[in-house]
């Protein structure tokens, strides 16, 4: 379990102890939170000396035998302090302990870290240990390796110092964590004091800003023209290495294939032309293994009756199944893993036109959910929604509807996993059908697909129109289909005759790298005679 000293309250007057005895801990365990608590050198490290008690610490500690009784309390006291006023008395029996401060770390860099302790009791069995320790971790604090001294040779009832020193050179080390082990079975009071952190950087800064010389931004280049790129020194010395990257850059008119539903295909459930191409139905009439459900094709289906424009329209409707509250959904990815059409950050507008007829109007509670889902970085959900349709609304008028929402990285990746979806909420079998037409999806940033990339040890890079002429047909015959159905997928830059590209560089050495000053750059470079 975690004590982390936000909610721990400690006041001159009244110490606060914290008794856990015959249970298990159930204080949150989670170590990606401690940004509050994060310090670094420059800044200086706050509360070394516990005179305001567990500020700036974290105590993490778990029971060693279930079934024994276990205890632990932490707090200030000025009982047996080694200088100063106070010190940070723990007693515990049963229990592990780490006392821990995370701290700000750059590869490269020497870190030592001392502790002294009071241990007070006459002598000390063999099942109990001590341990120093620093780790280090990455962004996400995974660790990475670390360095530990177990602390041997203990002397009782009498202040000792300990300390350990380390240092790592992984790129990926954001932090570090320095650390005092208990591993306590007996019972056993101790006191903490004066520790210490020394931190050396033997980091040498060779990076200096810099600049993008040519092409300038909005330059534009010719069918069969060479592309020269040009940029300043990055280094503070006379040689140094940079990454070059470039991205050709898409606009969409629509994201959605089949918006306005014209593309029907075969139903498996009736074997009629009415299922919507490069949509998903849920609940559907057959279920994962291929077995019929007692879902009808005809809650969501394609239908010629009514229509905005074209000739066709979604039409969905209750599934008036046993129970009373039931709903069925109709939905597209917009950018997955397979089509990266929406990086993150971008804001995706989904709009689209809804009516229901006065023949058989929506009615009771039923109502149409519309609305963007997206999955972040945790693997969550949180979908936005327009304004729910439901019986308010006047039949036999098409109302617009529209929803905005900012797309998030997905998981550990560069990319998004997003879509749009529409819902029938049905409550108590009450009637209604609505139809749907019209619709699109809009991202306010364009897809970006790697194009060119190098490590380079020269201010001056080139790209031949060669290379720009083999990308022309992948790109010209690059077919958006969201679910591998042939069927109303699209070819959206079928009568490109250019391509937008961005780039940018980074100065980069052992342990870091700097961007431009001035980049992203983007030119258009025309792709036929």
């Amino acid at each position: 379990m975690k004590l982390p000293s936000k909610y721990i309250v400690l006041t001159l007057s009244v110490l606060t102890v914290f008794i856990f005895s015959c249970m298990e801990p159930i204080l949150d365990t989670d170590e990606k939170n401690l940004d509050y608590q994060i310090q670094n050198h420059k800044d200086g490290y706050l509360n070394l000396d516990f005179e305001d008690g567990t500020d700036f610490w974290e105590f993490n500690s778990s029971r060693i035998y279930s079934n024994q009784p276990n205890s632990i309390s932490i707090e200030k006291t000025n009982e047996i302090a080694e200088s100063g006023s106070n010190c940070l008395g723990i007693k515990l029996k049963n229990q592990r302990l780490d006392v821990t401060r995370t701290i700000e770390y750059l590869p490269g860099d020497s870190l030592n870290f001392s502790m002294k302790f009071y241990i007070d009791v006459d002598s000390i069995s063999y099942l109990n240990g001590f341990e120093i320790r620093i780790a280090f971790l990455d962004k996400n604090f995974n660790r990475l390796g670390y360095e530990y001294d177990f602390i041997n040779d203990i002397n009782t009832k009498v202040w000792e110092k300990r300390e350990i020193s380390a240092k790592r050179s992984d790129p990926n080390i954001v932090y570090a964590k320095v650390k005092f082990l208990l591993h306590v079975t007996d019972s056993i009071s101790i006191f903490l004091d004066d520790a210490e952190i020394f931190y050396e950087s033997n980091y040498y800064n060779t990076l200096k800003g810099f600049t993008l010389n040519n092409p300038q931004d909005l330059s534009q280049f010719n069918f069969g023209d060479t592309t020269q790129f040009s940029w300043q020194r990055g280094f503070n010395h006379d040689s140094g290495q940079y990454r070059f990257e470039s991205h050709l850059l898409f606009e969409f008119d629509n994201l959605i294939a089949n918006s306005g539903f014209e593309i029907t295909g075969v139903s498996n459930c009736n074997g009629q032309d009415m299922y919507p191409a490069q949509w998903w139905i849920f609940p559907y009439c057959l279920d994962n293994y291929g077995q019929p459900t007692n879902i009808s094709p005809y809650n969501t289906f394609v239908s010629d009756k009514i229509s905005k424009s074209g000739d066709k329209a979604l039409r969905m409707q209750g599934l008036y199944t046993d129970s009373i509250q039931n709903f069925n959904t109709i939905w597209q990815f917009t950018s997955n893993q397979t089509f990266r059409t929406v990086p993150p950050g971008s804001e995706v507008t989904f709009e689209g036109y809804i009516m229901t007829p006065d023949s058989n109007k929506i009615s009771g509670s039923n109502t149409v959910e519309i609305g963007i889902w997206s999955f972040n970085e945790q693997d969550l959900n949180y979908p936005n929604i327009a304004p729910i349709f439901n019986k308010n609304f006047s039949s036999d008028v098409w109302h617009k509807f529209s929803v905005s929402a900012i797309m998030p990285r997905y998981r550990n990746s560069s990319n998004t996993e997003c879509g749009i979806y529409i819902r029938y909420n049905q409550y108590n079998h009450a009637d209604g059908v609505v139809y749907l037409d019209d619709l699109t999806v809009k991202s306010d940033k364009p897809m970006r697909v790697n194009f060119v990339s190098d490590i380079v040890s020269d201010t001056i890079f080139t790209v031949l129109p060669s290379t720009y002429i083999s990308e022309y047909p992948t790109w010209r015959n690059w077919r958006l289909n969201t679910a591998n159905w042939l069927l109303g997928s699209f070819q959206p830059f079928l009568n490109i005759n250019s391509f937008t590209v961005e780039w940018d560089v980074k100065a980069i050495d052992d342990f870091s790298n700097l961007k431009s000053s001035n980049g992203p750059f983007r030119y258009i470079y025309k792709i036929q005679e």
